[in-house]
């Protein structure tokens, strides 16, 4: 009874949970001083020391180059102040995500509170769905955001599902972090966990995100492999190596069986939004020319606007090193500081695969986890400042020997 009233008191630990549409719509700036307090609060309020990990220790070195970049390329470099701020505060973002993750990874954590706050999420997400469904995506602003946005499909004009956030992509995020712990607190409900799970494709597809789609396919497929289908998780828990190797397998066949149907599929798949295709590849080639020319050890840093100008759209402006995280890390601490992110998530991500589940719960917590990482290829992870405080808490939470343990964070019965 005590470790539970001591849990239910420490609610900094659950702040971000509980009050994340609140800092979702805030400015950038803003999001950054609060989330940077809930930091500050529950590192100082945390009885655990900071036991640094592979993880913490290559992150912190990228943080080190980041921050040289940023000052080097600010002296010699001509960049407006505006880009130079948003540089300081993407560096203070990871700063702060990397803070979390540290002592995160320690901390003692009621996980059925933390997925109650996570369900709440996702029903507003859900209910700001059904407001643009029934508004037939009227643009509809809030404090300076939109709840829907024009986007172009097969030339035609089309509205995307933004919920609010920066931009729609997000919405995915959202999903992928908040699903798999909300999955988690309805567990001894499974029509429940089944209507959430069904809900989530209509709110994906209204984002016109191709990579959302795909993902979240992936996702009810392992909704239904591992959660209503209990025998097939055992079997998988039980036979794990040959389970994975059995479903590449199969994957393979089918694959070969229905290459042209594939092919066919996926070639339209890709031309739904020809615009934002020639966009992506010419921010990838402009920032690697350009880190590669300019600075190619510790990176360029501060990400400077580029002019883009598909055919038959008006001209946009995108940051050199954006829409890929990897490639963005690349753009911002160059060839040195790239490497050694990749290693980061290589030390952090090894352990995590091959750690046992527990249930698969947790299992579907991996699949969400390595969900966000796939789409981080073609999405910035710190494009918002609670996404990446997010990722890191979730990669925390499977590193966290004490997370999901019944006898300190089960309510139920005490």
């Amino acid at each position: 009874m005590g470790i539970t009233l001591r849990l239910r008191g420490h609610w900094e630990r659950y702040a971000i949970f509980q009050y994340f549409w609140v800092i979702a719509v805030l400015p950038k700036a803003l999001q950054l001083v609060a989330l940077g307090v809930l930091m500050c609060l529950a590192v100082l309020r945390s009885d655990r020391k900071l036991r640094p990990d592979r993880f913490v220790l290559l992150q912190g070195l990228c943080l080190l180059i980041y921050a040289l970049s940023i000052v080097v390329n600010a002296i010699l470099g001509q960049h407006a102040m505006s880009r130079v701020f948003a540089a300081v505060n993407t560096w203070a973002i990871n700063l702060v995500a990397l803070a979390l993750y540290a002592f995160y990874r320690n901390m003692e954590l009621d996980y059925r509170r933390i997925g109650k706050y996570s369900l709440i999420n996702l029903l507003i997400l859900i209910g700001l769905w059904l407001a643009f469904e029934i508004t037939d995506g009227a643009k509809i602003m809030f404090w300076g955001r939109k709840l829907s946005d024009d986007d172009w499909i097969n030339g035609l004009l089309d509205m995307r599902f933004m919920g609010f956030l920066d931009y729609s992509n997000l919405v995915i995020f959202c999903i992928l972090f908040f699903y798999p712990l909300a999955l988690r607190y309805l567990s001894q409900r499974p029509l429940l966990c089944l209507g959430l799970t069904l809900l989530l494709f209509p709110v994906v597809s209204a984002t016109n995100s191709r990579t959302g789609l795909v993902l979240v396919a992936v996702l009810l497929l392992a909704y239904v492999l591992f959660v209503l289908q209990k025998i097939f998780f055992r079997i998988y828990r039980k036979y794990r190596p040959h389970t994975v190797l059995l479903c590449c397998a199969l994957v393979l066949v089918v694959g070969i069986a229905a290459f042209d149907m594939a092919v066919g599929i996926l070639q339209k798949f890709i031309s739904l939004r020809a615009g934002s295709n020639s966009m992506r590849t010419f921010i990838y080639t402009e920032s690697l020319t350009q880190m590669l020319t300019r600075s190619p050890v510790i990176g360029i840093g501060i990400k400077d606007l580029l002019a883009f100008q598909a055919d038959g759209y008006a001209m946009q402006y995108y940051a050199l090193g954006s829409h890929s995280t990897y490639l963005g890390m690349f753009y911002k601490i160059g060839l040195l500081g790239g490497t050694l992110y990749l290693l980061s998530l290589i030390a952090v991500f090894v352990p995590i695969l091959k750690s046992r589940d527990k249930d698969n719960h947790m299992l579907m917590l991996k699949v969400c986890v390595l969900g966000a990482a796939l789409m981080m290829l073609l999405e910035d992870i710190d494009g918002a400042n609670w996404s990446i405080c997010l990722f890191y808490l979730l990669l925390a939470f499977l590193r966290n020997p004490r997370w999901d343990e019944p006898k300190t964070n089960e309510i139920k019965g005490k």
